[in-house]
């Protein structure tokens, strides 16, 4: 999602060299914490570092040996469409496992 924690998440990640995809259901970042003109910059310069997706769900997520391979997500229009996903896993203390 692309509200505060999940884009310190995301600007976490980035920050350790991770491609990064956003996927919020709203029509924008932030929407419930910032006024729309305020949101555009932030949201462009987000655009620069991550993939990002409004207006979207996700609506399944595909695992093998306890690790997500993919997601599929949801458009306004129903249209599906599928996001591979990074084959590593993190901890919140930065250490791969």
């Amino acid at each position: 999602g692309a509200g505060l924690i999940g884009l310190e998440a995301a600007d976490t990640l980035v920050k350790k060299g991770l491609n990064v995809t956003i996927v919020e259901a709203l029509p924008t970042i932030l929407a419930n914490n910032l006024d729309p003109d305020l949101i555009n910059p932030i949201q462009k310069q987000i655009e620069d570092h991550a993939t990002l997706f409004t207006n979207h769900l996700v609506t399944e997520a595909q695992a093998k040996n306890n690790q997500i391979q993919s997601v599929t997500i949801l458009n306004q229009e129903n249209k599906k469409q599928p996001i591979q996903t990074l084959k590593t896993k993190y901890h919140l203390n930065r250490k791969r496992i």
